[in-house]
């Protein structure tokens, strides 16, 4: 497995703790990891900042990690190591900031999803400055993606007995699919990074 740790400011942790809801926003979350990551090297965490994650291996996926609050998603991008950190995908091969620009511009724009008709559909997407036609197989690439959406929550605020448990799993981003699976009390960030992994024993309910 390989492991990658950035700091998350104070400034940017509004955007990068908000739920996820919905498909639009799992991508431009993606697009804002690819960002960070193609700033530079994995940066030094002080204890009081919370951070972001990536592992690499099998099933791959981003960890956002702050004092009380978990959340993972799929990563569905590789890593390359050289001088710098590159971010490598299957269908389109190398990603660099135009790249990720054009993914901001064509999924901020919810309404490619209200459409009537494929043509429009396909004018709302040739319509953007940064469209070059090599990169449909990125848009069907993320059009297609399984988010894996699971957050940890402490929630004292809207705690409501086991409706609402003060500890619990959110399922799911999107609002007619999540659900919320209770705990018993704190996890931490290895116990949620573990029960996520692949290559380690299952967690059980009981």
């Amino acid at each position: 497995m390989k492991k990658y740790e950035f700091s998350i400011y104070k400034v940017q942790e509004d955007f990068f703790f908000t739920p996820i809801r919905g498909h639009n926003s799992y991508v431009i979350f993606l697009a804002e990891v690819l960002s960070l990551i193609s700033v530079g090297d994995s940066l030094p965490i002080e204890k009081s900042q919370a951070k972001l994650v990536i592992q690499i291996e099998k099933m791959s996926r981003v960890h956002l990690i702050s004092d009380k609050k978990y959340f993972s998603v799929n990563f569905p991008f590789s890593i390359i190591e050289s001088d710098r950190l590159e971010i490598y995908s299957p269908s389109v091969g190398l990603i660099n900031d135009v790249t990720i620009s054009f993914i901001r511009s064509v999924f901020r724009d919810s309404g490619y999803l209200e459409n009537d008709c494929i043509a429009d559909f396909a004018d709302n997407i040739l319509d953007h400055d940064y469209f070059s036609n090599s990169w449909w197989p990125l848009v069907k690439e993320l059009l297609s993606l399984e988010s894996g959406y699971v957050r940890y929550d402490y929630d004292p605020e809207r705690v409501n007995g086991k409706l609402h448990p003060l500890h619990h799993l959110d399922i799911f981003s999107g609002s007619k699919s999540t659900f919320k699976l209770g705990l018993n009390g704190y996890i931490s960030e290895h116990e949620f990074s573990d029960m996520l992994n692949l290559k380690t024993d299952c967690r059980f309910i009981t």
